[in-house]
Order: C-alpha cells, then sequence, then structure tokens
C-alpha cells in the first residue's frame, strides 16, 4: 500500500532486498537502511513521505449507569480497550 505515491529507487531496492532474503539477520539490516540509510529512507530523519490528512470525529452515546472511567485517548478510534474496567453506577433518580 503506497497511498501517497511514494517513490524513492533506494528505499525500493533496500524493501526488493530485505523481502527477498532468507537470513533473518540481513533482512532485518535491509529493513532498517530502507528506513534511513544516513541520507535517505522513508522515515522523518529521511524523505519523511507521511502527511496527515484528516481528523475524524466519532460521536459515541452511552448510558449515564455506566462509568468507564477516565479515558485519555481523545481520537475515541479506540474507546473499548479498557472495557473490563468499566463499572456500572448506580443510576441518577
Amino acid at each position: 500500500m503506497n497511498p501517497n505515491l511514494y517513490n524513492n529507487s533506494a528505499v525500493d531496492e533496500y524493501l526488493e532486498n530485505a523481502l527477498s532474503t532468507v537470513d533473518q539477520n540481513v533482512s532485518n539490516e535491509y529493513w532498517k537502511q530502507s528506513s534511513y540509510n544516513g541520507s535517505t529512507g522513508f522515515s522523518p530523519a529521511g524523505d519523511g513521505p507521511w502527511l496527515w490528512v484528516i481528523t475524524s470525529d466519532f460521536l459515541y452515546m452511552k448510558n449515564e449507569t455506566i462509568d468507564m472511567g477516565s479515558n485519555s485517548n481523545s481520537s475515541g478510534i479506540d474507546i473499548l480497550r479498557d472495557i473490563c474496567d468499566w463499572k456500572r453506577i448506580n443510576p441518577i433518580e
């Protein structure tokens, strides 16, 4: 997947080599080099091809008798991650 059409022949070569070798240590070194080899790569130290395009807001509704605790994740994407810690509280009368 390459949604921003990133193109770097040096990185492509490292990735191809990483995928084609059978030696795990050699493969790991190619992966590292594809990230940044001292002058180029796909990491922020190199080309940094990632671009944040959108922030999504989600609407969640919950029953007022559920205490979800403090959710430090403001994006709402992983709202169910601590569901085992939720508590039922007495309803307001």
